[in-house]
Order: structure tokens, then C-alpha cells, then sequence
């Protein structure tokens, strides 16, 4: 949720002064937030309070907007008329205000059929316009998707097939003609896109102002799904030129809250994002990403059961006593030292249901022994799980 408010910040200056360049300062005096964050804050604050009907949400976005009258780019004129009138009744909008405010929804439910209904009910106050329940759903479907592990392929597809969305485009082609759009049709497809084409949680947000176009909304929604998937503690060298010049992006997006906004938020964090969180990821790791050679290494048989692969999947960062940390992304667990990345391999589950290594890859400057019985043995499991072993000739670890 932090990366959809992080998203409408930046984008909240070129909204209506598009800059058709990934090249601009990320975050300057006048970024700040707009209405795309208080609503998202606000559905977060319903789920929160865990009263999920209609009603309760209606009475919660109008309290939030009467508390917010005037916030930086102004609400759509029919969401105002509704939010400050008595009428409760949706007004079938199709535009993109119903997908940039369900990001919270992405993180709060255990299955995607339950993400995308309360996504469905959430829209369906204001924006219940087929396209415009499209648009919340396939956003929070996105985001759930990317924070369980699915690959950038699996969400691609996903959203393809069941919301007939084309994401088989990239942002240089969509760039050049793209204009202002406030639908849910013309928004939510560029934004995921913009997603798919980034390397990072900072060159999905560049990628997603560059396209121009409705510039917080769009990037409000690339935001969201990309630190499901990266994660966005902080930036990394690729984007940020110098390892030495990071951004810290979660404080930089808290800074700019006003106080009861950020309680909500860091409740929201505390109760359900740190419950549901699944990985240890990229942007979180800091390493240096760039041009890395990668060299096929020789396996060996290692198995993991479902509850260790999980816990694994949550890594960390190093620390004292272990000098290497493991991140996930798209598939692959990455092994890092000092910024630097030594290893990438792959578990897959086979019949028996175990995880099997069935893909390894060195660099190199990776270290000679076996890096990955090393990270395993070493224990970077949430306790109480613990790394079985496997056979290797005669020995049993």
C-alpha cells in the first residue's frame, strides 16, 4: 500500500505536466500527496475496522473526504457531488478512481477469489460500471498475485486471460501517443505494464510517470503492484546511479502523511502487511543489480517440505554472524554479499510434494564451496523451521 501513496507523490506533479522521460527528480519539495492516497487509506481503514459491507466503506470514504475537502489535484467532480451529498447510490463510473484506491485489498485476504470480490465490492459504491469493477479487480488481483510469489509471466496472463486487459505491449510503444485517460481501460493496463517492464521498485515508478497520461493515478496503481513484488525499503544502485545516494522510500512516503494518516498506515502495516508478506525482496536487499554474468552451476539433490519452502522464501538480510543474504524474485532465489550477487537458483515442487533445486547459476565472484547448503545451513528459516539435509554421496547433513 505504501508503494500505491509512494506512486501518487511522484506522480503528483506532472498529472496535469507530463514529462515523456523516465529521467526527472523522483521526489522534489512539491510532491505530495492527492486523493488517490486518502481513499486508499481510507479503504485501508475499513479493512481495518473489519466491518466489510457497503455501507460501513460509504460512511468511512465520505468521512475521510469531508476531513480532506481539497487535497492536491481535487477529486473527480461526480465522486465530490456523491461524497458530499446524502445519496448513497453508486453512479456507474467506469473511470480509474476505483482502481487506484484498492491497493490495501491486494494484501488482506488469504485467497485471490476473496481479494477480487471485496476488490469488486469496494468499486461497486461509486464505480459500478463493468469496466470500472474490471479495473479494481484486476489491480488487487495483481497485487496479491505479486506478494505470493506468482512470476511477472503468471500475472501477465492471469490478467490477460480473466479481464481481457493487453499487456503484450511495452512502455516505449505505448509512450509516444499516449495521452491524459481517466478510465479505468486506458489507465489500468498501462499501469501494469509499466510494472512488467521494470527491473525494480524505483524503474517501475520512473516507467509509469514517463508514459504520461493520468500521471498519479497510473502511477499510484504500478506503485502498489511493484512493492508486492520488490518490496521498496530502499533504492538500489541500477537506479540510483551511486550505491552511496539511496532513496528510503517507505520514510520518504511516511514523512509526507499528515499524523492520522500515518497511524492508519503504520496500523495497516503492524496487522496485516507483516502478517501476509511472503518474501524477502529485492528492493529490500539493496544489492547491485546491472549486468551479471551468469554462470550454469552442477546440482545437487536439495529438498525443502512445503511449510520449510515457505519459511525460507522469507529470508533476510545478512548480519553478523551470516555474511549472506537470500532474496526471492520472479522464481529465483538470489544469494548477495556486500551488494554484490554471488548466486541465483530455483526450487520447483515435484509429485512427492517436496521442493526440489532444479536450476542453479553462479557469478564470478561467487566463493568456491556451495553456497546454497551454506544460506541453508546456516539457518535462514522463520524459526521454529529448520533445514532438513540431504544426501550427497554417503555423508547426511
Amino acid at each position: 500500500m505504501l508503494g500505491a501513496i509512494f506512486g501518487d507523490i511522484v506522480g503528483s506533479i506532472f498529472e496535469f505536466n507530463n514529462i515523456k522521460s523516465t529521467q526527472f527528480e523522483l521526489i522534489g519539495k512539491r510532491s505530495t500527496f492527492t486523493d488517490d492516497s486518502i481513499l486508499t487509506i481510507a479503504v485501508a481503514d475499513w479493512l481495518l475496522m473489519g466491518v466489510l459491507n457497503k455501507e460501513r466503506l460509504i460512511f468511512i470514504i465520505k468521512q475521510y473526504v469531508k476531513e480532506y475537502p481539497n487535497p492536491l489535484g481535487g477529486y473527480g467532480s461526480r465522486f465530490q457531488q456523491w461524497a458530499f451529498s446524502s445519496d448513497n447510490e453508486p453512479y456507474k463510473s467506469w473511470g480509474n478512481g476505483s482502481a487506484m484506491r484498492v491497493a490495501a485489498v491486494g494484501w488482506a485476504f488469504d485467497t485471490l477469489e476473496e481479494t477480487e470480490n471485496i476488490a469488486k465490492l469496494t468499486a461497486e459504491i461509486t464505480h459500478n460500471h463493468p469496466e470500472g469493477i474490471k479495473g479494481a479487480q484486476a489491480t488487487a488481483a495483481a497485487i496479491y498475485m505479486a506478494r505470493t510469489c506468482s512470476t511477472k509471466l503468471e500475472i501477465k496472463e492471469y490478467i490477460e486471460n480473466n479481464y481481457g486487459y493487453n499487456l503484450s505491449r511495452t512502455c516505449d510503444e505505448i509512450r509516444p501517443d499516449y495521452s491524459f485517460n481517466e478510465s479505468c481501460a486506458g489507465t489500468v493496463p498501462e499501469a501494469i505494464i509499466a510494472f512488467l517492464d521494470s527491473s525494480d521498485f524505483e524503474s517501475a515508478i520512473r516507467l509509469a510517470v514517463s508514459l504520461g497520461g493520468d500521471s498519479d493515478t497510473l502511477t499510484c496503481i504500478t506503485g502498489g503492484i511493484a512493492e508486492a513484488f520488490y518490496g521498496m525499503s530502499n533504492s538500489i544502485p541500477e537506479t540510483t546511479i551511486s550505491e552511496y545516494n539511496l532513496i528510503y522510500f517507505e520514510e520518504e512516503t511516511i514523512n509526507r502523511l499528515p499524523e492520522n494518516l500515518k497511524k492508519v498506515v503504520a496500523e495497516f502495516y503492524q496487522t496485516i502487511v507483516s502478517k501476509n508478506k511472503l518474501f524477502w525482496a529485492k528492493n529490500d536487499s539493496r544489492t547491485v543489480w546491472g549486468e551479471v554474468k551468469w554462470i550454469k552451476t552442477k546440482l545437487d539433490d536439495k529438498t525443502l517440505d512445503e511449510e520449510s519452502y515457505r519459511s525460507f522464501l522469507k529470508s533476510y538480510g545478512p548480519d553478523w554472524d551470516m555474511r549472506f543474504g537470500v532474496y526471492y524474485e520472479d522464481g529465483w532465489n538470489y544469494i548477495y554479499r556486500s551488494n554484490f550477487l554471488l548466486k541465483k537458483f530455483k526450487f520447483q515442487k515435484q509429485e512427492d510434494g517436496q521442493y526440489h533445486l532444479i536450476e542453479s547459476y553462479s557469478t564470478q565472484r561467487e566463493v568456491e564451496y556451495d553456497m546454497i547448503e551454506d544460506v541453508l545451513w546456516h539457518g535462514y528459516f522463520k524459526q521454529p523451521y529448520i533445514y532438513k539435509g540431504f544426501v550427497r554421496g554417503e555423508r547426511i547433513y
